[in-house]
């Protein structure tokens, strides 16, 4: 499958043809959402508490494993026989680098946005990859997943750099599943 780009009003592919996307989002996968996990908090909560619960080896053995199951080729099989050409990713930048070591990607941090990516494009499935939680927190919200309720995101150089470091490497990863 071939990137889309806007020509005048529509999205053609590389051969100029119009692409009608009919799409879902794959929500509480790469960010866990409280309204889709039903733990009352952002990601970085649920994440400490369940490793204050239970271990940090469970913990990160339970992680690996929502990872690994939540999205499976059937479900992308399944996305195609509803008449969806597209879903959108929304990713936790949590996933690519630890705070502790920023702008350091994390070893096999793409793998499993690169077998989601995969699995879609088998199925003829444009991919939208969202970063939905960004470093520092986009807004105060919930969702930004800062666990304090501030955004610091566009507020400091550190944050700044981070976001455009993240295009970047998504654009390398898509590039390398796509050709």
């Amino acid at each position: 499958m071939s990137f889309l780009k806007v020509e005048g009003t529509k999205l053609v592919d590389a051969d100029g043809n119009e692409v009608v996307l009919h799409g879902a989002g794959l929500g509480g996968w790469m960010s866990m959402e409280n309204f889709i996990s039903g733990f009352p908090g952002c990601e970085v909560q649920m994440r400490e508490g369940l490793e204050e619960a239970i271990g940090k080896e469970k913990a990160d053995f339970f992680h690996e494993k929502f990872l690994e199951y939540f999205f499976a080729e059937a479900d992308a099989k399944f996305f195609k026989s509803l008449g969806l050409n597209c879903i959108r990713i929304g990713v936790n930048y949590r996933h690519f680098e630890d705070d502790l070591n920023p702008r350091v990607l994390k070893p096999d941090c793409f793998k499993h946005l690169d077998r989601a990516v995969e699995f879609c494009a088998k199925y003829s499935i444009y991919t939208i990859i969202d970063l939905h939680n960004a470093p520092g927190g986009q807004n105060g919200g919930w969702h930004a997943d800062t666990g304090f309720h501030l955004a610091t995101f566009g507020g400091t150089r550190t944050f700044k750099i981070d976001s455009s470091g993240y295009g970047r490497s998504l654009q390398r990863t898509t590039k390398e599943t796509h050709g």
